[in-house]
């Protein structure tokens, strides 16, 4: 039998390696489809000898591992359903980031069957990989004994009794101080492109976004495409930062330091709930490290964005969700659960939907805490009335671009044009003139961002007009399905294809640039924002060291999109697989995120999207494993 398992082991590795291993997108050749086929797999490297040894060594194991299990249907599918997700993702994304397209998936019988050898090759090593991960789970024990009962008094013994009998003070003065070197390095603050527009709008001035929307009234150019809480936000530090301090610098600086004490009492917070919830220490303190060192947590300590404040509020939302489902008579659980829900509504547009749906999936399956989970629900729904239907219409604040959540059918309608402009009948082409600039879809039309053709929106647009494209919009999908897939594919991909490419910084020298136009776009009230000139030195020193660690092997994974999304996903599955659904509902929150994410214009290297799923997963899967191993029992 030892053999037997040796030779199976030996077999399924060799499979895997020829499929992880095979070119999808080699050149073809005018030489035969056998020759072609074996060229895309052939070839020497000491690496490959170790990653196939490896790979041997892990199916070994695993037979070993799992031959104590006895899986069920449930089990099956909860481990398959997600390696043939992944698995075909990784085919999808070869082919586009290669061209685009699915050519090199379904052109002609050699590519299918290297799209097959690599799908296979990757189903066999994920579908292992999440059963050892799921059994391996199943035995982590994440709650110890009280760490009261900790006897050392000196060094990090005394450091971990303090940080378990005070969490939030311990977790708070050991972030903050990390980051006071990162504090100096980058004030007054990191831009992003965003920066420009929301500060041009406090002070009234044309800026990119009053520039194309239909404004209520011309006089007044704050706007809701960006929240308008935080933009005014903005503007209200900018003001005691000239008044107070006759500085812009110290303006700027007041928005990025209050940010920066708002992450970290949030982190601080949800530590201190993991180790009331019993997760041990070595768990909580492995996720502060988390938080310390990982790159984009630590890019976004400073940036001025909206999405930090919106993390902050997800991240707490979704602990909320989690202590109601137990801890439903604690009015600090449902104080908590009502301002971060309200504050996701108002600080991210499209955040009352998450809430809704939110509360709607509570109500539904926590029957207990209905009454008083319905009346935190409406409190959220009446903060978003009163901010967009009552407040923002009285103040003459123009709202959002409708043009923000249909960027995908646009897209695919400039992907449509591009490739069979021939057959748009001169009707289909007034249809779609009356909604975007059709004679420039075709050149604007960029796979990975749609934010070049949505920008040909016209904002006049009525609905009967809206209706009349999307009725073209439907007839071309009937024509030519593969073309509008193709396009959802080419903005999304890098979602889930962990071998695209990793997650951009918003760096130092970015910022600079973004701070002139700020600088220019704000010349007549004097604006003057920038960096001293001793840091610039610095701030390359310490970027490149920190971006250079980790796209180091193994390191790189927490610059990858992929990884949070997988993450996530593999998190559902495994409270399937363990019959604990219920403990699905604070991760609602995070699913929603992916959700408008995949709405949104930009493919998954543009982090900021993903950002509130980052900061909230490891609190979000620590407090679930804790519930899990507690067996708490069914609460409806």
């Amino acid at each position: 039998m030892r053999v037997k398992k040796w030779m199976l082991c030996l077999l399924s590795a060799y499979v895997t390696l020829l499929g992880i291993k095979t070119d999808l997108c080699a050149p073809g050749s005018e030489r035969s489809m056998i020759v072609q086929l074996f060229d895309a797999v052939t070839g020497f490297s000491v690496q490959d000898l170790i990653l196939f040894a490896g790979i041997v060594c892990l199916y070994g194991a695993s037979l070993s591992y799992l031959k104590r299990t006895d899986f069920r249907v449930r089990d099956v599918v909860c481990i398959a359903a997600p390696a043939f997700l992944f698995a075909g993702f990784m085919v999808l994304g070869q082919a586009f980031a290669y061209d685009g397209s699915l050519k090199y998936v379904v052109s002609d019988g050699l590519q299918r069957i290297k799209a097959m050898l690599v799908f296979l090759g990757f189903l066999m090593i994920f579908a292992t990989a999440i059963a050892v991960l799921y059994q391996g789970l199943g035995e982590f024990q994440v709650c110890g004994r009280r760490t009261n009962t900790v006897k050392s008094r000196l060094g990090f013994g005394q450091y971990k009794r303090f940080f378990c009998e005070h969490t939030f003070i311990a977790a708070f003065l050991t972030i903050f101080i990390f980051y006071i070197p990162y504090m100096f390095l980058s004030y007054p603050a990191i831009h992003m492109g965003d920066t420009c527009n929301q500060l041009a709008q406090g002070y009234n001035f044309l800026e990119g976004t009053s520039g194309y929307l239909k404004l209520i009234d011309e006089s007044v150019r704050l706007n809701g495409h960006h929240p308008i809480l935080h933009t005014l936000y903005l503007h209200l530090c900018m003001v005691i930062g000239d008044t107070v301090f006759g500085s812009y610098n110290i303006g700027i600086f007041l928005v990025s330091v209050t940010q920066m004490l708002c992450i970290v009492m949030t982190v601080a917070y949800a530590l201190s709930v993991m180790v009331k919830a019993g997760v041990k220490f070595e768990a909580v303190f492995v996720t502060m490290l988390y938080y310390m060192f990982t790159p984009r947590m630590q890019n976004y300590m400073f940036l001025i964005t909206k999405d930090v404040f919106t993390a902050c509020a997800l991240l707490i939302f979704a602990i909320s969700v989690w202590q109601l489902q137990k801890e439903g008579e604690d009015k600090r659980s449902y104080l908590l659960f009502t301002v971060s829900g309200i504050c996701l509504t108002l600080f991210r547009n499209d955040g009352k939907y998450i809430v809704l749906v939110s509360v709607l999936a509570l109500l539904l399956f926590v029957k207990k805490r209905r009454k008083k989970a319905a009346v935190c629900g409406v409190l959220m729904m009446l903060a978003a009335v009163l901010l967009f239907e009552v407040l923002m219409p009285a103040f003459k604040i123009t709202p959002a671009s409708r043009r923000e959540a249909l960027s995908l059918p646009f897209q695919q309608t400039a992907r449509y044009i591009r490739d069979y402009e021939q057959e748009v009948t001169q009707a289909e082409q007034e249809a779609i003139s009356k909604v975007l600039r059709y004679d420039v879809l075709a050149e604007k039309y960029v796979p990975e961002n749609g934010d070049f053709v949505k920008e040909n929106f016209n904002e006049e647009a009525s609905a009967a007009e809206l209706s009349a494209y999307f009725k073209v919009w439907w007839e071309m999908l009937k024509k030519h399905p593969e073309v509008y897939l193709e396009a959802a594919l080419n903005n999304y991909y890098n979602y889930f294809y962990p071998g695209g490419e990793l997650a951009q910084a918003y760096t130092y020298e970015q910022s600079a640039v973004f701070m002139t136009y700020v600088n220019d776009a704000l010349d007549e009230i004097g604006m003057s924002i920038h960096y001293p000139q001793w840091s610039h030195k610095y701030q390359q020193m310490y970027e490149t060291l920190r971006e250079k660690v980790f796209e180091l092997p193994v390191l790189s994974v927490f610059k990858s999109s992929a990884l949070y999304v997988w993450t996530l996903i593999l998190w559902f599955f495994y409270l399937v697989k363990n019959k604990r659904t219920k403990l699905v509902l604070p991760a609602i929150p995070l699913f929603l995120s992916l959700g408008v994410a995949l709405i949104a214009s930009r493919n998954g290297e543009y982090f900021r999207y993903l950002y509130g799923i980052a900061f909230s997963l490891p609190v979000i899967m620590a407090l679930g494993q804790a519930r899990i191993q507690e067996a708490v029992d069914d609460l409806v």
